[in-house]
């Protein structure tokens, strides 16, 4: 939790992406939004001055300036001359402000500071902008509150369309329907939920799972870790898909073993995906478990079983191979770098917004399901699978 006055940070790894996918100001105003919505700043809290948002998003004093002067604009922030900034109190209801523009797309996304996201939005943005829509990003950090107050306004506002990414499967979130009754249209990118008949894009889940498991077993891995996936509760569609892939090639190979399904444990402490997979990795010695080899569910988690193989003198790959999904700057600027199934994000992000689109033109039919194909990009860290010596030693003369 961020102390009050302290501005967020903003990752090394993702700057690169968060600064292509949006105007300077239009960044720094989202990020403060983000931490105001997430309650880092309570009402009547102080908010940081000018020059620290001027110098920890390196922006001019100018941007910084108009930054706050819309934030106070909106109702979000209020100044009190000689003592600077605070958090107001957020309007009735709890509403975000937000545009009434008729061309408004709205985008409720699950983080903006992350790799893959970041480059889902830039390819929304690279479809959207030439054709004069504004896209207003709504980041939900899965938040079920904030998604449900997040549609219930969207019920009593003015929008041409919207990609919505679903942070439960199996949750019926009923106003995207009333919105597809008042004919605005819905592309959920992704995602799927199973209550909904929506456009979907999204990487092909499974595809990449098969992929990455073939990988192995051709280089004689039996021993495979899924590291983050939690077989009782798939709440990501995504999740699910990867997790029933597992299951499928390894019963297939004979070589399937519930054991080596090892979920995110909550009472570990941490929230740092690299403090995750060291802890997780860590532990699994200690509990018996024997493996040639990880699939990480992500780069940070990935990177974090490596540096803990590392502590335990395993070499990777010549002791363990670590495999990852995404390939982001960390994935390709680690210790030993990843191998990876690179998910097509940017293309993700153009095949929704074109979708939604045609949809927002006035074409019908029936909702359409486009699954966009991973690739594998081998690197330092997958090598064959470790082979035990059969050597007899010589007896002692």
């Amino acid at each position: 939790m961020f102390c009050a006055g302290i501005v967020p940070p903003l990752k090394k790894e993702y700057q690169e992406s968060m600064e292509t996918a949006l105007p300077k100001y239009r960044r720094v105003k989202q990020l403060l939004l983000d931490a105001l919505a997430a309650g880092t700043w309570k009402p009547h809290d102080p908010m940081p001055s000018l020059a620290m948002i001027a110098r920890r998003y390196r922006v001019s004093d100018i941007t910084a300036r108009r930054v706050v002067r819309e934030l106070v604009r909106e109702g979000w922030v209020y100044t009190v001359r000689g003592k600077g900034c605070f958090a107001a109190d957020r309007p009735a209801g709890g509403e975000l402000p937000s545009s009434r523009d008729p061309r408004r797309v709205v985008f409720l996304i699950s983080y903006v500071l992350n790799y893959f996201y970041g480059a889902i939005l830039e390819g929304v943005l690279g479809v959207l902008r030439p054709l004069g829509y504004v896209l207003d990003v709504q980041t939900t950090f899965d938040r079920d509150q904030l998604i449900e107050e997040y549609l219930a306004r969207l019920l009593r506002e003015k929008a041409s369309g919207v990609l919505f990414m679903p942070a439960h499967a199996e949750l019926s979130y009923y106003p995207v329907v009333q919105l597809a009754e008042r004919g605005v249209p819905t592309v959920l990118v992704d995602r799927e939920s199973d209550r909904l008949s929506c456009d979907y894009v999204a990487c092909d889940h499974a595809a990449g799972m098969r992929l990455a498991l073939r990988t192995l077993l051709r280089l004689g891995h039996r021993r495979i870790i899924l590291l983050g996936g939690n077989p009782s509760s798939p709440a990501l569609s995504s999740v699910s898909a990867r997790l029933a892939a597992y299951r499928s090639v390894l019963e297939e190979a004979g070589c399937f073993d519930p054991a080596l399904i090892v979920p995110e444990d909550p009472t570990l402490g941490y929230r740092d995906d690299l403090d995750i997979g060291r802890a997780l990795v860590s532990r699994l010695p200690d509990r018996g478990v024997s493996f040639s080899a990880v699939i990480a569910m992500t780069d940070e988690l990935a990177v974090g079983a490596t540096d803990a193989l590392r502590a335990a003198r395993r070499n990777v790959p010549r002791d363990a191979s670590v495999l990852s999904f995404d390939d982001s700057p960390l994935a390709r600027e680690a210790p030993v770098p990843l191998t990876v199934i690179a998910q097509p994000a940017h293309d993700i992000g153009r095949a929704a917004a074109g979708m939604l689109v045609r949809r927002m033109r006035g074409r019908c039919g029936e909702p359409r399901r486009m699954l966009l194909r991973p690739h594998l990009i081998m690197r330092a860290s997958v090598g064959r699978a470790p082979v035990k010596s059969t050597r007899r030693r010589r007896p002692r003369s």
